[in-house]
């Protein structure tokens, strides 16, 4: 049986594909006749129906140019983030590396790479010296029939729209913020927001108990107690359980409920640069349009 088997089946392909795709045994080729292939999704929104077109490509390449393919590679990770670790990935290239393969294919130069010429530039080296290629199999490039410079150039590009992507994103958040929209998810208790408004306000059934809720804690009540004398009272959570030491806790620390809206911020090392950890904080949730107008009668 293959190695990458168990791949190769949670791609979604049947006894049957593996044998049309001759990927049903194991390849028997020298290292220069075989291909290591390596797909990527960057999105669950990206069905397996299009990750098995990009390696049916693949194959059907490898096939016309008389090569096998050995192993497949298959990963659902970020290709442009430094801090982001990706196994699969670096089996990949570690095979090449090793001789197993003299070839890698990628079915695009983004799916390989989004880090820039200089990552990219530096994987190329170590293959030339190993005479392995890359190969694009879409783009039709191929690194040892003079492809290298286009793919520092796609590479580079690739890394310009991941960054242009994150900061539209940025810009949408801190958008919301400023004209008093939370983020997604749903308001804690005690809280409403109509479809698509993304405006919170008290809850019709639900503000009286968490203003009784937080008139308690206020009172230096601690949460066992506050949980016990909501019960006592009569007052319910949403889901009509009765309230708990850790339900009080939760609803306590939301800064949503505190009238923030909730902030993830990625930690950053001494240089600036992203790492893989984050820290939450809140801002006060405002509205810009509402304080311009208090200003202005304020005037």
């Amino acid at each position: 049986m293959r190695e990458d088997h168990a791949t190769l089946v949670g791609l979604g392909l049947s006894s049957e594909d593996l044998e049309v795709l001759r990927l049903d045994k194991p390849a028997t080729a020298e290292p220069s006749g075989l291909v290591d292939a390596y797909l990527r999704r960057s999105n669950r929104k990206e069905g397996l129906a299009t990750l098995r077109g990009h390696l049916r490509d693949v194959v059907r390449w490898a096939q016309a140019n008389g090569l096998q393919i050995r192993h497949v590679w298959f990963e659902q990770l970020s290709a442009s983030k430094t801090y982001v670790r990706r196994w699969e990935f670096e089996k990949a290239t570690q095979a090449i590396l090793d001789g197993k393969s003299k070839t890698l294919s990628v079915w695009k130069t983004d799916r390989f790479d989004r880090r820039g010429m200089g990552a990219v530039g530096r994987m190329l080296d170590e293959f030339d010296r190993r005479q392995a290629r890359l190969v694009s199999v879409s783009e039709g490039l191929d690194s040892s029939q003079g492809g290298r410079m286009v793919f520092a150039i796609l590479s580079e590009r690739a890394r310009e729209e991941a960054k242009d992507m994150a900061k539209r994103v940025k810009i949408g958040h801190d958008s919301h913020k400023a004209e008093g929209r939370r983020g997604t998810g749903r308001p804690p208790f005690g809280l409403y927001s109509a479809p698509g408004s993304g405006k919170v306000e008290p809850h019709p059934d639900e503000y009286g108990t968490a203003r009784r809720l937080a008139d308690l804690l206020l009172d230096k009540k601690t949460t066992k107690d506050t949980a016990h004398q909501l019960n006592e009272e009569g007052y319910r959570t949403r889901s009509g359980a009765t309230w708990s030491p850790t339900a009080v806790s939760k609803l306590a620390q939301s800064p949503l409920f505190a009238g923030m809206v909730p902030v993830r911020r990625r930690k950053t090392d001494e240089h600036g640069s992203p790492l893989d950890s984050w820290e939450g904080y809140g801002e006060p949730l405002r509205n810009e349009r509402a304080r311009s107008s208090c200003a202005a009668r304020g005037s």
